[in-house]
């Protein structure tokens, strides 16, 4: 795979191939265009970042960090586009990098040890703080006093590296600090004691509204995953028995937990309940990205509804109550009470973790603490339920959750869907468009055609919308969980989006690439440029990926919430996507049909082989489905 390492520029930092815009209230204008051919940056912008959040999340945020107005939409802009700078600024500066934060002004600030990497902030637009340690040397202290948990003395309640001093903190209780001095003995001057007024302890003890109950305790619903819903694991190990719904119904099984050391469960719920990709109060949940620190977080449980804080610390150790240890928590100022336990953080639409425990209370000025929630899906190899329109999910035409493969014959115009139903829709000139045009969660059948510059869709909506030569490109470019009608034309690079919104990006030549690259529900407008490898993705974003001759299968493979950049390439027959997943499967001439087969909410690499009609899925299905000449519409 051929990467090409850039430079830094006036508009961004350019890592490995990715342009990441200065993080500033103009980082919503138009990448540069990259000299000789590139996008335009002409016409107006096709999507939004929603900087706010719920009513009750807006107000939450007024309340506990007094955010309003301007300052609320311009803070959240920035941090929406911090990680990815961490990303960047983390892999570039190697050991110069000292963290990344948000500062209290809600400047991304970045701690360098030299003036060169200092130099790397400013053109990626954070503000740099000169530290003398890297992250990585401050890690390796906090990993010899993880070493030592076991022999913590009992005024200990935990360490965590805390970027803003640039040292390894240990928390200690009142009139405790020759403890904690005794326990950092030798570990190094990056260490400081600090005393906490309350030892840390599960709050897992109190009723709710929106709760569950397991052992006489009331516990909170974290997030929805496939099959069931994450929570806190302390839950079920210090209250083990059935789970209840708040309605006294049985809610589910254990399916596993993991608690001291980690703070993690799952429940296998029924099949009377249903599963939502929301958290109440907070929104729905269309990814689970990282936050850096400082960002703004927002948590819902079952006593205290929902709080908002910032992030404080991130890979806290901490001894609650009872001598358990939990290490890799994180640490917020967002109160939490008992019975909030296992309940969802969230910053803006992106899980975040479950809440774990507290310290103080939402009166005196709490603190909590959440286990990181991409940690627990791995484990258990799970994924969030997100919502239908943006999920994982294409050709699922009976509403089952899973992908339906499906041919189009143009010699007889027939739909043959794969659940034993076939329709005859379209003529052999039009072009399949199925996609969800209505929002009810259901693909439905549609064609366009060229000729007239009209899309048929089968519920009965025509629309008028393109001309001859134009590339249909159908997506939710506004959020509103209906796929929008449009068209790229090649002639002028104008994208044309129903309700007369146009939109100029990218050269004859190009492949439009429409999808959600950054997770916030909206599809960004971009292109893959064969002739050079490049995707130009409408947000300051530009990635070399692929050589001439790939094909383009952007999807979400690692079940992030978040599109992912790849390229099958039918020379090797390899799926290379850019987050590092490299697959061998099919051979020259498949047609690859990337999606969710199985209702795992993961996409599954696939290949259709038009030569023997033939579907063949990487998690190990094959099965016959068409023949030479219909058109696969799976992906």
């Amino acid at each position: 795979m051929r990467r090409r390492l850039l430079v830094l520029t006036v508009m961004g930092l350019v890592v490995g191939g990715i342009v990441v815009a200065p993080l500033s209230v103009a980082s919503a204008m138009p990448a540069r265009a990259a000299a000789g051919a590139a996008p335009g940056p002409a016409g107006g912008q096709v999507g939004s970042v929603a900087a706010g959040g719920t009513p009750q999340v807006v107000a939450a945020l007024r309340r506990d960090l007094g955010l309003v107005g301007g300052r609320l939409s311009a803070r959240r802009a920035r941090e929406v586009a911090a990680p990815a700078v961490e990303r960047v600024l983390r892999r570039e500066l190697g050991g110069r990098f000292g963290g990344l934060w948000m500062a209290p002004d809600g400047v991304v600030t970045v701690g360098v040890t030299d003036g060169i990497a200092e130099g790397r902030v400013v053109g990626a637009g954070a503000r740099p703080q000169r530290v003398r340690r890297s992250l990585a040397q401050l890690d390796a202290v906090k990993a010899v006093l993880d070493r030592r948990a076991g022999a913590a003395p009992a005024g200990v309640t935990g360490w965590y590296v805390d970027l803003r001093t640039n040292s390894v903190v240990v928390q200690v209780l009142p009139g405790k600090r020759a403890a904690g001095l005794r326990f950092a003995g030798g570990a190094g001057p990056a260490v400081r004691v600090a005393v906490s007024g309350q030892r840390p302890r599960p709050s897992y003890d109190v009723r709710g509204g929106d709760g569950y109950t397991v052992g006489g305790a009331t516990c909170s619903v974290g997030f929805a995953v496939y099959g069931g819903f994450l929570t806190a694991g302390h839950c079920q190990v210090l209250n083990p028995g059935q789970v209840y719904g708040g309605n006294g119904v049985a809610l589910g099984t254990w399916g596993g937990s993991s608690f001291p050391a980690n703070d993690y469960a799952w429940v296998q719920t029924t099949d009377s309940w249903t599963l939502r990709p929301e958290a109440t109060g907070l929104g729905e949940v269309r990814g689970s990205q990282e936050a850096v620190v400082g960002s703004a977080v927002c948590r819902s449980g079952a006593t205290t509804g929902v709080r908002c804080g910032t992030i404080t610390t991130k890979d806290q150790t901490i001894v609650y109550d009872g001598g358990f240890t939990v290490y890799g928590l994180t640490a917020t100022s967002a109160c939490a009470a008992p019975g909030d336990s296992g309940g969802p953080f969230m910053a803006d639409d992106q899980a975040q973790g479950l809440t774990s425990g507290i310290s103080g209370t939402c009166a005196t000025g709490g603190i909590s603490y959440f286990q990181p929630v991409n940690p627990v899906l791995a484990a258990y190899k799970l994924n969030l339920v997100r919502p239908a329109a943006h999920g994982a999910v294409s050709a699922d035409f009976d509403g089952d959750g899973r992908t339906d493969p499906t041919t189009w014959r143009p010699s007889d115009g027939n739909w043959y869907i794969n659940n034993g139903t076939t329709v005859l829709w379209g003529v052999a000139s039009d072009v399949p468009v199925p996609a969800d045009y209505d929002g009810d969660g259901l693909t439905d059948i549609a064609a366009w055609r060229p000729s007239e510059g009209k899309w048929y869709v089968r519920q009965g909506t025509t629309v008028q919308l393109g001309a001859a030569g134009d590339v249909p490109v159908p997506a939710d470019y506004d959020g509103d969980k209906k796929t929008d009608f449009a068209v790229w034309r090649p002639s002028n690079g104008t994208w044309y989006v129903n309700k007369g919104r146009t939109l100029q990006w990218g050269i004859a030549g190009d492949i439009p690439v429409p999808a959600d690259y950054d997770g916030d529900g909206v599809a960004d407008t971009a292109v893959w440029r064969p002739s050079e490898g490049n995707w130009y993705i409408k947000k300051n974003l530009t990635v070399q990926w692929g050589l001439p001759g790939d094909i383009p299968v952007p999807a979400d493979y690692n079940r992030d919430g978040v599109t992912d950049i790849a390229v099958w390439r039918p020379s090797d027959h390899t799926l290379y996507v850019y987050q590092g997943i490299t697959a061998a499967w099919g051979q020259r001439g498949d047609i690859p049909v990337p999606a969710d087969y199985n209702k795992a909410g993961v996409v599954d690499f696939a290949v259709w082989r038009p030569s023997d009609g033939n579907w063949y899925i990487r998690n190990g299905t094959t099965f016959t489905w068409g023949q030479p000449g219909d058109i696969p519409l799976a992906g």
